[in-house]
């Protein structure tokens, strides 16, 4: 998939783009540039990606292609995909947090990755397009966080998974790709003021009680009573739950 999606398919925009005269705006990712560049071995994503590189800077010497390069570091924001191969960290934590799921995080936890909010990534794609220099950047956030560092972040129950082979343990910052300087620009926005947010819009709600009898019931929090007529009368007691909320019911008697 890789070699399809990567060299195949990033070759054939590189065709266009040259035939058509047009400026390319390519998305690198840090993943190609720890130890001094060898971990482009780790994966087979990291390794096409970095021979990518390679080409483009072989097609801007041999037919003058012009091209701007964004070194991208885990790219996190609203409409981030959640779920299957190509979902973000974030969007990973935040589906199975929406879904009561466990946070999953790959042991040991204590890889470190840099974050950076889609808003700040694609004011550098503009500005380096805007500036036109043929040179490559890169947008990340000064702060980095250990992988169970952000799991913690949304207060969840944490699932450790198998270490996996390719796993990178630090996210990588230089000035020099293979052949170029890099750059370097920084977000402004905080992941910890994302997930609070997050957190907040999406805050879990409790369902107190439940009615299936022609009786008052109650607990300590609700007092529910099933009318003649079939419906329900329902009144607060003093004090109740935090972040509580009363369903409603069916005729029959089951939330509905």
């Amino acid at each position: 998939k890789c070699i399809q999606s990567n060299s195949i398919g990033s070759h054939a925009v590189f065709d266009f783009c040259l035939k058509n005269n047009i400026r390319l705006i390519y998305s690198a990712t840090s993943a190609s540039l720890g130890n001094k560049g060898e971990d482009k071995n780790l994966s087979p994503y990291a390794f096409t990606k970095s021979k990518n590189l390679e080409l483009l800077k072989n097609l801007k010497n041999w037919l003058n292609f012009k091209y701007e390069v964004i070194f991208f570091y885990n790219v996190y924001g609203p409409n981030q995909i959640k779920r299957g191969e190509m979902a973000t960290v974030i969007g990973i934590f935040e589906d199975h947090y929406l879904n009561n799921k466990p946070i999953p995080v790959v042991r040991p936890g204590t890889q470190s990755r840099r974050f950076t909010h889609i808003n700040d990534t694609v004011k550098v794609c503009y500005k380096a397009w805007k500036y036109n220099k043929c040179r490559s950047y890169s947008i990340t956030n000064k702060k980095s966080y250990s992988i169970l560092q952000v799991a913690k972040l949304f207060k969840s129950k944490i699932k450790f998974l198998p270490s996996r082979k390719g796993e990178r343990y630090a996210s990588a910052l230089t000035n020099l790709t293979l052949s170029d300087k890099i750059f370097r620009t920084y977000g402004t926005v905080n992941l910890k003021d994302y997930i609070k947010e997050f957190l907040k819009k999406n805050e879990k709600k409790q369902v107190i009680w439940i009615i299936i009898s022609n009786k008052v019931v109650y607990n300590s929090h609700y007092l529910c009573i099933k009318l003649p007529a079939g419906n329900y009368c329902e009144s607060v007691i003093p004090d109740p739950i935090p972040n509580s909320e009363v369903k409603p019911f069916s005729a029959d008697g089951t939330l509905s």
